[in-house]
């Protein structure tokens, strides 16, 4: 090596040729370099030269490496070689933007089709990573470093927890603290073994902070954060981020509960539900290594102390609730083999149909002639008194069954008035609230998004710059049933909807390899993401005399989910999107929406 790390960049580390310095940390020091076998630029993470003589931290340098090179999945951090240079340790990785997620996140909430994908990518990588019994232990954004199509790659693995192997082989012992205070688990912060719960946890901070910008428990010191992570619960993200849906928040709960076994069984299980609750549609994620599905790699399992109770085979860790009773009769056929079940199904079966002809035990057979009593019978009203009949005359109609029949009117009579009631009920309701829609007869033209459109004459129409499908603000045009200013509030109307022009690629987060298929259809870009195996929104589709589109179905009232907006394709790089941005209790929202867009045509 030509020169020292901290000094000016070096002209060559082993055989690779030094271009420049990308960054550096108290650890390492990453150099952008030459790789003549590969033909290829690749990063160079060499370990700090006032850390080299350190046998902890050359440990720990070691670990990292090799770790990375033998894990193989397209989320984490490639890593091509290791070796030392005048004594220095580094590593040859694979050469990215230089962006890590948590630079993303210095400008805010990220979209909800952002956090499903990020979360999913990272949640691959990390089930990979505990099928090999490898635990992380330091999942934050500073560590998931992305390419130039924003695709994470999860890094750092240099403080990582090996399950399969024994205490001496770890690079710290129980009961110190390894990790960022932020993003640990309480029993990371406790000093205790860990599992993969711990990194579900850790990525559980991560969702909430992309989904809020900020994070769930914060203080002025670690130490402070570390007691709330043990203590306090966690904060409901919808208070810093209204426009999540309220399902989110029950997801963050169960992953960030303090005890381990209460959270989601594994990372993906963790995303899925994530997925759920933000109403995202994904397709299963290519790993692009199916080795840990295989029987012969043992999925990773907490340590069971030698005092608590064994599960039987086949049991799952975690809570399960129904897997035993909780002050319930015990299983009268437990014990019981299958052939005997059979034996005493038929036995019982047979003993039913004999009892049905068998006679009661408490009625006489009709040849037995009763002898009158001893004792004087008892006075009774003479209307009411029972009438005595001769042996072998056949019984005369009793008044129950009269009775019976007039309950059986009554009863029938009863429902014909409630059905009666019922279709009167829908007959009201249907002239009350089902009112032709409304009229298109009134058009607009709009120069700066080059269509025109028709509306109901009576509604009011406005222009202005606004933030509806992403950050940034762009020219709209609102339509609302009330007079409304363009920006809100809206609460005097019912139902206001906005006409714009997106940048697709923008919105929509388009990568690379489906960035053609924009012009053609928001259908063919989104059916291009799902066979690169990227979340879309769910979609219909919606096409009209001029557009080719699709119909995003959202959620009304929209402040708790995605809007509803139909997409049409103009044939170039930007989309037309008509979306519903508010909505109280308008009866005929989405077939209006969908007039509005089947008359957008371009301007003449």
């Amino acid at each position: 090596m030509s020169a020292p790390h901290t000094g000016p960049p070096p002209r060559t580390i082993g055989e690779y040729q030094i271009a420049e310095k990308i960054g550096s940390g108290g650890m390492a020091t990453v150099y952008r370099a030459h790789d003549p076998d590969r033909r290829a630029q690749v990063a160079i993470k060499v370990l700090a030269v006032h850390l080299a003589n350190d046998e902890s931290s050359r440990r720990r340098f070691e670990r990292e490496a090799n770790t990375l090179i033998h894990l193989n999945h397209p989320h984490i951090l490639p890593v091509y070689a290791f070796g030392e240079d005048g004594g220095t340790p580094y590593l040859v990785m694979r050469l990215l933007s230089g962006r890590s997620l948590a630079d993303l996140l210095q400008g805010g909430p990220l979209p909800i089709e952002q956090i499903g994908r990020f979360t999913r990518q990272i949640a691959g990588a990390l089930d990979y990573a505990h099928a090999r019994h490898v635990i992380h232990r330091d999942v934050k954004p500073r560590n998931v470093l992305l390419d130039d199509q924003d695709n994470p790659y999860l890094a750092d693995f240099g403080v990582a927890y090996f399950t399969d192997l024994g205490p001496g082989a770890r690079l710290t012992s129980d009961g110190r603290f390894v990790g960022t205070a932020a993003y640990a688990s309480p029993e990371q912060c406790e000093g205790k073994q860990l599992g993969r719960p711990a990194d579900i946890y850790s990525l559980a901070v991560m969702v909430f902070q992309m989904s809020t910008g900020r994070l769930p428990f914060e203080a002025p010191s670690p130490l402070m954060v570390i007691k709330k992570q043990l203590y306090e619960p966690p904060p409901n993200p919808l208070a810093f981020n209204p426009a999540l849906p309220i399902q989110l928040y029950h997801v963050l709960v169960k992953a960030l509960a303090k005890d381990p076994s209460a959270r989601h069984l594994s990372a993906m299980k963790f995303s899925e539900a994530v997925d759920e609750a933000l109403g995202l549609h994904t397709l299963a994620e290519a790993d692009g290594d199916d080795d840990w599905l295989r029987g012969d790699i043992q999925p990773f399992a907490p340590d069971i102390p030698a005092s608590a109770p064994q599960a039987g085979p086949g049991a799952a860790t975690g809570f399960r609730p129904d897997d035993e009773f909780h002050g319930g009769p015990e299983d009268p056929f437990a014990g019981i083999a299958p052939d005997e079940l059979v034996e005493f199904d038929d036995r019982f079966d047979l003993d039913f149909e004999e009892s049905l002809d068998a006679p009661d035990e408490d009625v006489p057979p009709a040849e037995v002639v009763l002898e009158p009593a001893l004792s004087p019978e008892p006075e009774v009203p003479p209307a009411t008194r029972a009438a005595i009949r001769a042996i072998g005359t056949p019984p005369r109609p009793t008044r129950r069954r009269r009775a019976m029949r007039w309950i059986k009117i009554g009863v029938y009579g009863t429902i014909v008035i409630s059905l009666a009631t019922i279709i009167a009920s829908a007959i009201i309701a249907y002239s009350m609230f089902n009112t032709p829609p409304s009229k298109l007869d009134a058009t607009t033209t709009s120069m700066a998004l080059g269509i025109r459109f028709d509306y109901p004459a009576a509604w009011h129409v406005a222009t202005a710059d606004l933030a509806v499908l992403s950050a940034d603000s762009v020219h709209a045009i609102t339509l609302s049933d009330q007079p409304v200013t363009p920006r809100g509030p809206y609460d005097p109307a019912t139902l206001v909807m906005a006409v714009q022009v997106i940048d697709a690629a923008t919105v929509f987060q388009v990568p690379a390899g489906c960035l053609d298929r924009i012009a053609s259809s928001p259908r063919d870009t989104f059916a291009c993401m799902e066979g690169q195996h990227y979340a879309v929104p769910v979609y219909q589709r919606f096409n009209t005399p001029h557009y080719r589109g699709v119909r995003l179905p959202g959620t009304l009232p929209p402040t708790r989910a995605s809007l509803p907006v139909i997409l049409l394709s103009t044939g170039g790089p930007r989309w037309i999107a008509v979306a519903i941005i508010y909505w109280n209790s308008y009866y005929d929202a989405y077939q209006l929406q969908e007039q509005v867009a089947q008359s957008v045509r371009p301007v003449d």
